[in-house]
C-alpha cells in the first residue's frame, strides 16, 4: 500500500471511529431511553458519513437547491463533529484530572459541556473562514523593471465556489479584490469546488474582477474533477486568461502558467518553458502552479499516482529553477485550514505548507487560500487576498 493510500485508510477508519465515539456519547445522554432506541442513536452515527458519498453522487446527477442545502449540512456537522471531538478529549481529561483529586463529574454534564464548546468553536471558524483578509507579501526578483515595483499584484487561490462560498461570498470578494486597485490579478486553482453542480452561475459575478492588466488562471484539482473544458468556457466567456501551458509577457515581466495534472491526461495545457511558448530565461518570470510542488520536464503519463500530490509532494523546484523562474506562486495546502488539520499539513508539507520561502534567486509563495474545503470553518489558518509586491533590494 502506498503512503498515500494508507493515510486516506487512516483518515477514514478515523471519520467512522470518530462518530462512533460521537453516537456513544449521544446514547449516554438518553440513558434513561430503551437498550434498542440507544442503538439505534449509535448506528445512526456510525453510519452517517457514509450519506456524504450519496450526496455527492446525487448530486453528480440531479444537481438542484435540495442537495446543496444538503451538502452544506453535512459540512457544518463536520466542522462540528471535529471540534467535539477535540472538546471532548479535553473536557473529560479534566473530568479524570477531577476524580484523582477527589471529584466525579457526571459524565453526561462533560458530556454537555463539550457540546456548548464545540458549537462555539464551529461558529468562531465558520465567521472567520468567511472572511478573508488581505496580506501584502514583498518578494526579491533581479532583473525587475522599475516599471513593475510599484504595481500591484493580487494573488488568489482555492476560493472554491459551490453550494458554502456561493455568490454573495463571490461578490465580497470581488469587492475587496477591486478595492486593492490591482494591476493584474493572479488565480492559481481551485477557484470552484469539486462540489459544484455547474460553475456557469458565477459567470456574472467573476466578470467583474476589475485590473489594468487582465486575470489569469492556473487549474487546480478541483477543476480537473469538475471539468477543465466546463471551467474554461466560463472563465474565458467572464474574461478570464486561462493560461496553463502558455506565457505572456508584460511589460518585462513574464508570466508562465502550469496546469495541475487532469485526471487520467497528464498535465492540462503545455510547458510553457519549451522553445516554442516563447519563453526567455532573459526576462523576470512569474510562475502559477497549483500546487506548492515542482513540476515535471515533459507531462507525467496518465498512470502517475495523483495521492502523490496531497501525500508524498516533491519540493525540490528543481525544473523551474533550472528553467530561470524567479516565484511561483501556489496554494492548494489551505494551511491545514484548521486544527489539527494544520499539523498533517505541515508534517506532509514542511516548510511550504504556507507562506514565502526562497532558495537562492529563486521564491515560492504559497497562500493558504481564500475559501475552504470540506468544513467551512478556519481555526489556527487566516483566508487571505495576497498582495504581492515585487522589487528588487536582495538582503
Amino acid at each position: 500500500m502506498s503512503g498515500g493510500a494508507g493515510v486516506l485508510l487512516a483518515f477514514l477508519i478515523g471519520v467512522l471511529g470518530s462518530h462512533l465515539v460521537i453516537g456513544l456519547c449521544a446514547a449516554r445522554l438518553l440513558a434513561g431511553a430503551g437498550r434498542w432506541v440507544r442503538f439505534a442513536v449509535v448506528l445512526f452515527f456510525v453510519l452517517l458519513p457514509l450519506t456524504f458519498s450519496l450526496v455527492w453522487a446525487w448530486n453528480s446527477q440531479f444537481p438542484g437547491v435540495g442537495v446543496s442545502l444538503l451538502h452544506v449540512t453535512q459540512s457544518l456537522w463536520l466542522a462540528f463533529a471535529i471540534h467535539l471531538l477535540m472538546a471532548l478529549a479535553v473536557v473529560f481529561l479534566c473530568g479524570g484530572v477531577a476524580a484523582v483529586l477527589g471529584s466525579r463529574p457526571e459524565a453526561g454534564r462533560l458530556i454537555r459541556i463539550a457540546g456548548a464548546l464545540a458549537i462555539v468553536l464551529t461558529g468562531l471558524g465558520f465567521a472567520n473562514a468567511k472572511h478573508p483578509h488581505v496580506r501584502e507579501v514583498r518578494i526579491p526578483v533581479r532583473r525587475l523593471s522599475a516599471d513593475w515595483e510599484v504595481r500591484t499584484i493580487v494573488h488568489l487561490t482555492d476560493v472554491h465556489l459551490g453550494a458554502v462560498h456561493g455568490r454573495r461570498f463571490l461578490e465580497r470578494l470581488v469587492n475587496k479584490v477591486n478595492g486593492l486597485d490591482p494591476d493584474i490579478i493572479l488565480i492559481t486553482g481551485d477557484l470552484f469546488d469539486v462540489f459544484v453542480a455547474d460553475p456557469e452561475p458565477f459567470g456574472e459575478g467573476l466578470a467583474r474582477f476589475q485590473s489594468r492588466e487582465g486575470v489569469y488562471f492556473v487549474t487546480g484539482n478541483h477543476e480537473a474533477h469538475v471539468g477543465v473544458d466546463r471551467v474554461r468556457q466560463v472563465l474565458e466567456r467572464s474574461g478570464m486568461v486561462v493560461l496553463d501551458g502558455r506565457v505572456v509577457t508584460i511589460d518585462g515581466l513574464q508570466f508562465a502558467g502550469v496546469g495541475y495534472p487532469a485526471i487520467g491526461v497528464g498535465r492540462a495545457g503545455g510547458d510553457p518553458f519549451a522553445p516554442s511558448s516563447g519563453y526567455s530565461r532573459d526576462v523576470p518570470c512569474v510562475l502559477l502552479f497549483h500546487t506548492p510542488t515542482g513540476i515535471d520536464a515533459s507531462p507525467p503519463d496518465p498512470s502517475d499516482r495523483h495521492l502523490d500530490t496531497y501525500f508524498a509532494p516533491r519540493t525540490d523546484f528543481q525544473y523551474a529553477r533550472e528553467a530561470g523562474v524567479d516565484v511561483q506562486l501556489s496554494g492548494h495546502t489551505h494551511g491545514g485550514q484548521t486544527f489539527p488539520f494544520t499539523l498533517l499539513t505541515r508534517h506532509l508539507f514542511g516548510d511550504f505548507a504556507s507562506g514565502l520561502h526562497r532558495m537562492g534567486d529563486f521564491a515560492i509563495y504559497v497562500s493558504p487560500g481564500a475559501g475552504t474545503w470540506g468544513p467551512p470553518i478556519r481555526i489556527g489558518t487566516t483566508p487571505e487576498i495576497a498582495v504581492i509586491r515585487l522589487h528588487r533590494d536582495f538582503p
